[in-house]
């Protein structure tokens, strides 16, 4: 198994142990939808490792099991991040845990990367050209994963709750 396979088992599993109300809880996987199908394959690995109670949002292309991103996707993201900070609604849970990182190091990340997020804004190339918004963290070599998940995670959330496909999963 894969390191990122196992990662989201023993995440899923840890969460049900640390968090007992969350023992028979159902597991919302939010993944990206990619051209390289590792929703498709970290699907399988929750499948081999025969864990119960989970669903994997399908909120790609047509339907596709994982969260597209593309620039539109990324400012739907970014706007979410930015009223849940506005409103001060994000704080970490006391039993807050990382499968590969120590906390302390996984909040620093998280903080750097959102101090570094930017919107780039190209003007247009042409006369009737739109103009360009690129949503990164990306800039001078740096990283930006772990508050793209964040800003995923927190659209799947409310796309979970909002939409009707997942009526039937909800308690």
């Amino acid at each position: 198994m894969k390191q990122t396979h196992r990662l989201l088992v023993d995440h899923i599993r840890r969460c049900r142990k640390v968090h007992p109300y969350l023992g028979d809880a159902t597991a919302v996987v939010a993944l990206e939808s990619n051209l390289g199908f590792e929703s498709q394959h970290l699907l399988h690995a929750l499948n081999e490792a025969k864990l119960p109670k989970w669903i994997a949002l399908a909120e790609g292309p047509g339907g596709s099991i994982g969260l597209h991103t593309t620039a539109d996707r990324k400012e739907q993201y970014c706007l979410i991040l930015r009223e849940i900070l506005k409103t001060e609604r994000l704080a970490f849970h006391p039993g807050f845990f990382s499968c590969s990182m120590e906390v302390d190091e996984v909040k620093q990340r998280l903080k750097e990367e959102m101090l570094n997020f930017s919107v780039i804004v190209e003007p247009p190339k042409t006369t009737f050209g739109k103009t360009r918004r690129t949503y990164t963290g990306k800039l001078a070599g740096k990283q930006d994963d772990t508050v793209l998940a964040l800003q995923m995670n927190l659209y799947a959330v409310k796309t979970f709750y909002s939409s009707d496909r997942y009526k039937t999963y909800r308690g």
